[in-house]
């Protein structure tokens, strides 16, 4: 994932604070056990306590990230 991500994330908690900050992370169909495994290491990096794993994509969330990655139907 990288530095990008992790930036995104940190930016998001100071907005939010530490405490009240939760991380909902929805691997996709097309997910690889690496891609998973690079975010959890992004969340040790960064020292992220609470986070939640999900597994599936609502519609609207599947509608929003239409244009950006491709998913299975």
């Amino acid at each position: 994932m990288g530095y990008d991500f992790r930036k995104a994330v940190m930016d998001n908690v100071a907005k939010v604070g530490g405490e009240k900050f939760v991380l909902v992370l929805k691997p996709t169909k097309e997910s690889t056990y690496k891609n998973m495994v690079d975010v959890l290491d992004d969340m040790a990096v960064i020292k992220l306590k609470r986070y939640a794993l999900v597994d599936e994509l609502t519609p609207d969330e599947k509608a929003l990230l239409k244009d950006k990655v491709k998913l299975a139907p």
